[in-house]
């Protein structure tokens, strides 16, 4: 499915019966500049929701709240425009497999059922990983890809600060790095083979 409209800020907000959408897969071309607020609201939908998010969009706060049984988002990209994410997640999101990251503003801080997030792409758009995946309880193991860009990273930050549950994590972060404080803070890790941190 690919839109032909260019704002999707409040589309389904407070529909409240709403159970499934033909959304998965969605591509959301370069007209939609908004979807604040898209889901908010719509309690009993329970797809797993996979979306295309543009570099045009700019805004995706609230995007999920209130969205209690949304427990997988695998396949979703936010695009490189996002600047506004507060609040965008689903409170019980337990699978974020697939995910491209191409902006510094959409995190996962608190996700606090998140177990599984596999195959997680980060693009050269990203300069900060800042408070990434901070306060994922249940986050046992995470894999970034091989193609995942982490040269204009800059801070890792708090990243799995209090991700009290993770095990094993590998990635490169470049020598352009300057501050890993509390990276770690609080976590049981027991295998970082293979992973580099820079100039932090």
């Amino acid at each position: 499915m690919i839109n032909t409209f260019n704002n999707a800020n409040y589309m389904f907000q407070n529909c409240n019966k709403l159970t499934s959408t033909t959304l998965s897969q969605c591509t959301f071309t370069n007209a939609v500049t908004g979807m604040n607020s898209m889901f908010d609201g719509c309690y009993e939908l329970s797809d797993d929701i996979s979306l295309q998010i543009s570099d045009v969009c700019e805004n995706v706060n609230n995007l999920f709240r209130n969205c209690n049984k949304v427990i997988n988002i695998s396949g979703t990209t936010f695009g490189g425009g996002i600047t506004a994410a507060n609040n965008w997640l689903p409170p019980n999101l337990a699978t974020a497999n697939n995910i491209t990251l191409k902006n510094d503003f959409v995190k996962f801080t608190n996700a606090d059922k998140l177990t599984n997030a596999t195959d997680f792409k980060v693009t050269s758009n990203v300069t900060t990983l800042k408070s990434l995946f901070s306060g994922c309880s249940k986050l046992k193991n995470i894999n970034f890809t091989d193609d995942s860009d982490f040269n204009n990273t800059t801070s890792t930050e708090e990243m799995f600060m209090n991700c009290s549950s993770l095990n094993v994590v590998r990635f490169t972060i470049s020598d352009k790095c300057t501050t890993s404080s509390r990276m770690f803070y609080n976590c049981p890790l027991s295998n970082m083979n293979g992973s580099y941190i820079g100039g932090a």
